[in-house]
């Protein structure tokens, strides 16, 4: 039986869809290794668990950084255990795998993306750009077959893309991301109240109390870390209204990158945008004020996706559909 494989490669997250199954894996992209052995101790959630935990024996790699491999040998051996656990290795070889991948990658970034899947055994590779599945996934009315704009705001960089008919017109990567803001509110708690914290509690900041609402509900929420002076653990009750200046800052870069790609785009394409208005997907599209703000900075309307975490898998699903269709003709 003809198979199609789909995998939403990504920084924060990693899902995996077979066709006439669904979906049989969405769990974070980290791997848990023997230092010593080098063979794989955790994949995924309960390797995410290890994060900041770790003893000298085990080794965590996040082997997806800013949207691209940036350790080959940890990225096959996390996609090696996944695909192992969920019984699909042995249909690689013989299967067409469709990858999510940021629009814009540097030849370098291609070859080790293809490099790990060369590692695992895939033989038919289909890459697409993750603005690309987003928007074909998020677009149910068909929206996409007309002019429109979809940003996918991921975990490590964002991608936009213009459609037309169907087809990529504009892309382009941006580097905002659900991380940046991460690494944005750790440099303001060093700065502000001398405080080192983890990137998992900058996540859980981010979550908890972020916003770039106009006028947000002012939450309080306390959080420990380490003392940069007496370098003991320590606490503190920090507010929406302090980290709202540093998400906005951090945001401002994806406005301009917006802008950038609605300034070349084609007047007949552009009157499409302004009727659809413009796809938010992706994990960061739900922070909180995002819509409104982007709206009143672009002055185009913006909409969320039906399920903004899941729009790329829900493209690499329509996808794999006509690409099962295709090989069932022949």
């Amino acid at each position: 039986m003809k198979k199609v494989i789909g995998i939403d490669f990504g920084t924060s997250k990693t899902a995996v869809y077979l066709t006439k199954k669904g979906v049989l894996y969405n769990e974070p992209t980290v791997v848990a290794l023997n230092k010593e052995t080098k063979k794989v101790i955790n994949a995924g959630y309960l390797a995410f668990k290890l994060l900041g935990k770790t003893p000298d024996n085990i080794l965590v790699f996040t082997p997806i950084r800013n949207g691209v491999v940036n350790h080959i040998p940890a990225a096959s051996l996390y996609l090696e255990t996944v695909l192992k656990d969920l019984k699909l290795k042995k249909y690689l070889s013989h299967s067409t795998v469709i990858v999510s991948s940021p629009s814009e990658l540097t030849q370098v970034e291609t070859n080790a993306l293809r490099m790990v899947l060369k590692n695992i055994g895939c033989k038919k590779v289909i890459v697409k750009s993750q603005g690309y599945l987003a928007s074909i996934g998020g677009n149910k009315d068909g929206a996409a077959i007309k002019g429109s704009l979809c940003v996918n705001i991921g975990g490590g960089v964002s991608d936009i893309v213009i459609m037309s008919n169907g087809e990529e017109l504009i892309s382009h990567t941006s580097r905002f991301s659900g991380t940046l803001i991460d690494n944005n509110i750790i440099r303001f708690l060093r700065k502000t109240h001398h405080l080192i914290i983890s990137n998992k509690t900058a996540e859980y900041i981010k979550m908890k109390i972020g916003s770039i609402e106009t006028y947000p509900e002012n939450r309080l929420l306390e959080i420990s870390g380490i003392d940069v002076v007496s370098s003991l653990p320590h606490s503190v009750v920090i507010s929406t209204q302090e980290i709202k200046q540093t998400i906005i800052d951090t945001i401002n870069p994806l406005v301009d990158d917006i802008v950038d790609c609605l300034e070349v785009t084609p007047p007949e394409v552009a009157s499409d945008i302004i009727q659809s208005g413009i796809l938010l997907s992706g994990g960061g599209a739900l922070l909180s004020g995002i819509r409104d703000y982007l709206e009143t900075k672009i002055n185009v309307s913006c909409r969320l996706a039906a399920n903004p975490s899941d729009s790329v898998i829900e493209g690499i699903k329509i996808l794999a559909h006509k690409e099962l269709s295709e090989q069932e003709k022949k």
